[in-house]
């Protein structure tokens, strides 16, 4: 990636992993392919993190309200579903149906299930001979993640 204008925005269904270890290294793994001209999308906080919390957060720090695809689907939810709790709140979201919640694949699929992360699962890069992994690493916790099932049952690498 590179090139004039290359940039990224924030979006709270990203399209990225990126390390969280605190220096001023920036690792980025796509979760997907990505074609030349697309927009690369990296999240505030979390992506399990509920609407409002998500809002007063970008309100009080940032100085601005997010109106992301995401947000625009969840800002019209019923307030009893967004304050059952960030791990229940994930919990609701991935159960409901895709036309309520288009993201649920990606929650399902992405979202690192252990519980109290929250992290990103994107893939690990190919190896030198190109070789691309089946294995996807969080950024938060850093648990491994075989990908060869994508409904949520995928064994973690650490378990076996």
């Amino acid at each position: 990636m590179k090139g004039p204008g290359l940039g990224f925005r924030f979006d709270y269904v990203d399209g990225v992993g990126r390390d969280g270890r605190g220096n001023t290294d920036i690792i980025v793994r796509a979760v997907h392919e990505i074609s030349e001209g697309r927009e690369v999308c990296l999240s505030y906080f979390p992506v399990n993190w509920v609407y409002k919390e998500r809002q007063k957060r970008l309100g009080g720090g940032f100085g601005f309200v997010c109106e992301c695809d995401r947000c625009l689907v969840e800002r019209e939810w019923k307030d009893e579903e967004e304050e059952e709790g960030s791990d229940e709140g994930m919990d609701v979201e991935v159960e409901m149906e895709e036309e309520d919640f288009p993201h649920a694949y990606f929650f399902v699929k992405f979202v690192c299930d252990v519980e109290g992360c929250g992290g990103t699962l994107a893939p690990l890069p190919p190896s030198m001979e190109g070789v691309v992994s089946d294995v996807m690493e969080c950024n938060v916790c850093g648990r491994l993640k075989k990908d060869e099932d994508c409904n949520g049952d995928g064994d973690m690498v650490d378990d076996e």
